[in-house]
């Protein structure tokens, strides 16, 4: 999985455990640091790549930023199989272009 996909995972485990889809910066650390530490072990800047995913989600209307200090509002992570999708059909596309791009430069 993806970080995003795995942000977003807790994200949704979080709400349906806090019962809430407000939540503090450092509560989710608290949260869910270890969990994807663990599924991510190569990665040495853990708290640095949730804030980057955050930000990602955020700029996707998925999550807002309510206030400076640090507390976010999940919109619609429940519904994130949209956006799973829209993910899944960008690296098909992607990936497609590239095969394109492979068979042209062959027939050069």
């Amino acid at each position: 999985m993806t970080w995003k996909e795995d942000i977003r995972e807790e994200l949704i485990r979080y709400q349906e455990e806090k019962e809430q889809r407000q939540f503090r910066l450092h509560d989710f650390y608290d949260y869910s640091e270890q969990r994807l530490a663990s599924k991510h072990p190569r990665n040495n800047h853990v708290r640095a790549k949730i804030r980057q995913v955050l930000q990602q989600l955020r700029d996707a209307d998925e999550i807002k930023f309510v206030d400076d200090a640090g507390t976010y509002h999940a919109n619609a992570v429940e519904d994130s199989d949209e956006s799973q999708q829209q993910d899944t059909n960008k690296k098909s596309m992607e990936i497609g272009i590239l095969e394109q791009m492979e068979d042209e430069f062959e027939d050069i």
